[in-house]
């Protein structure tokens, strides 16, 4: 049920907003171990890239999970988010511009989560 949830929001985010979702720059087939580059205006077709190409990003990815700087600007980010919304907010669109720091920072944080946890397939000989 909470896949049906997220695909209708993906589904309404994208459609009707045109905003930026999970899978509108790289898409991750976690079952298949492979990653595929959107680059299309329609976001429906991806290229997949090479499995030298995923290995290297899989590596990079969780080089920069595990970089101090990266969990330290993060961590920032979402504070003065939160503090946008919660404390210094004066209107809706204070509110509204939290709300999209941190769903830009959600969606980049999902990404590199689910790269860095991607398993290739071994190669049959």
């Amino acid at each position: 049920m909470k896949w049906l949830k997220l695909a209708l929001l993906n589904w309404v985010m994208c459609d009707l907003w045109k905003s930026c979702t999970d899978d509108s720059y790289l898409k991750v087939d976690q079952t298949k171990g492979e990653i595929y580059l959107m680059d299309s205006e329609d976001g429906k077709d991806g290229k997949k890239l090479p499995e030298n190409e995923v290995r290297e990003l899989i590596i990079e990815a969780n080089t920069i999970l595990k970089l101090p700087i990266f969990l330290k600007v993060n961590s920032s980010i979402k504070n003065t988010a939160r503090g946008m919304i919660f404390v210094k907010s004066k209107t809706i669109d204070d509110i509204i511009a939290g709300k999209m720091l941190l769903w830009g920072i959600d969606v980049m944080e999902k990404k590199y989560q689910n790269i860095a946890n991607l398993k290739i397939a071994e190669k049959k000989k």
